[in-house]
């Protein structure tokens, strides 16, 4: 990507992120992207949409683009500020293999979501890993910060994998730029079950998620998820979700706005469950 040609325009610097294509990478690329964006002045609903959009990008080359290679694969992440918004790229080194189909012939959410998220995506599919370009155009209305101005480039490599301050203390202040460590409840006894989830959801932690629902689906004919003190949540979670609702009926409790009810909405997950929401 190139910059946009002008002088003095007080944009931080570019990000780039490396990392290696596992699951544990992508809370990093998350904590430094709560970090980055703040500095661009991004207005928080934006910030929201974008980080879930990287977010379904560098997943998505995680959990296909890793399969039959031998070696490390490299997941690298960059954005840049323009004129306009936003410029990002997330691309990996590895073999590209297409999304398998779920039980119910679906593909999953996470191109669609991208596309909803932001103004363009761009799928470049070579043969070794594909390249995926986002543009989005947003109001950048916080006040002005000159961290990492008129610096050529801010560039994050496995070697440090250490989570920025902002991202663990929460800097930020916003309801879904704020990472919390992830926790899981389910209390089965109570009639329909509640499962109770908390921090951020992800392929790293979505397997646990999942079979917790599961279980607490089992021997009931409906569940309640309690989803208000989620901080982030992707498609593959949203897929657990799906399966639930095939079989079981869904009640899920969400913060009355935010990236979770835009999840909901964008992915419609909503249409097949009863949502309640909560402050």
């Amino acid at each position: 990507m190139t910059d946009v040609p002008g002088t003095n325009t007080g944009r931080p610097a570019p990000l780039r992120i490396r990392l290696p294509a596992i699951p544990a990478s992508l809370a990093v690329i998350r904590a430094h992207l709560r970090t980055w964006l703040p500095t661009a002045r991004v207005n928080p609903a934006a910030a929201a949409d974008v980080l879930l959009a990287i977010g379904e990008a560098a997943s998505n080359a995680v959990e296909h683009a890793v399969r039959g290679i031998a070696g490390d694969v490299e997941l690298e992440i960059t954005a840049r500020a323009t004129h306009t918004g936003l410029a990002l790229t997330v691309k990996d080194n590895g073999r590209w293999h297409a999304p398998m189909r779920n039980a119910a012939g679906r593909r999953g959410h996470g191109t669609s979501l991208m596309r909803a998220l932001v103004d363009t995506v761009t799928i470049t599919p070579p043969c070794r890993g594909p390249r995926w370009k986002c543009a989005r155009s947003c109001t950048h209305d916080l006040p002005k910060t000159t961290a990492n101005e008129d610096r050529s480039e801010t560039e994050l490599d496995g070697a440090s994998r250490k989570l920025p301050p902002e991202a663990r203390t929460g800097a930020s202040g916003s309801r879904g730029m704020t990472g919390r460590q992830f926790r899981l409840s389910a209390a089965e006894a109570e009639q329909p079950p509640v499962v109770t989830a908390s921090g951020d959801i992800d392929l790293a932690n979505v397997n646990e998620f999942s079979d917790v629902l599961n279980r607490a689906a089992a021997d009931s004919d409906a569940i309640t998820v309690d989803l208000s003190d989620v901080s982030y949540c992707d498609s593959a979670a949203v897929r657990a979700l799906f399966t639930v609702a095939a079989t079981t009926k869904l009640g899920l409790i969400v913060p009355t706005a935010g990236p979770i009810m835009t999840l909901l909405s964008i992915s419609g997950l909503d249409r097949v469950a009863t949502v309640t929401t909560r402050d």
